[in-house]
């Protein structure tokens, strides 16, 4: 959004741009599904288990993103396999 105003018709007057930035925020969860040993009773944190990673980014700013521009990166922990889903 920009705002401007003639300045031919007042002398000396600026011109004011206002330009909208995103302001985002991000949200990790982490829930254990199953394990080996209690499958999903009481499921815990131990290997074999099924852990399911959730991202959730919100822009709450007044502008927009611009393309390409913004990426998330989350690095998968050490001996764990990755399976995307949406």
């Amino acid at each position: 959004m920009q705002f401007s105003f003639n300045s031919a018709s007042i002398p000396n007057l600026r011109t004011l741009t206002w330009i909208p930035f995103p302001a985002f925020t991000h949200l990790k969860t982490v829930a254990v599904l199953s394990d080996p040993v209690s499958g999903a009773v009481n499921p815990h944190y131990i290997p074999g288990a099924v852990v399911e990673y959730a991202l959730l980014v919100t822009n709450s700013g007044v502008g927009p993103s611009q393309d390409n521009t913004f990426s998330i990166v989350d690095p998968v922990p050490a001996n764990t396999r990755s399976s995307a889903a949406t």
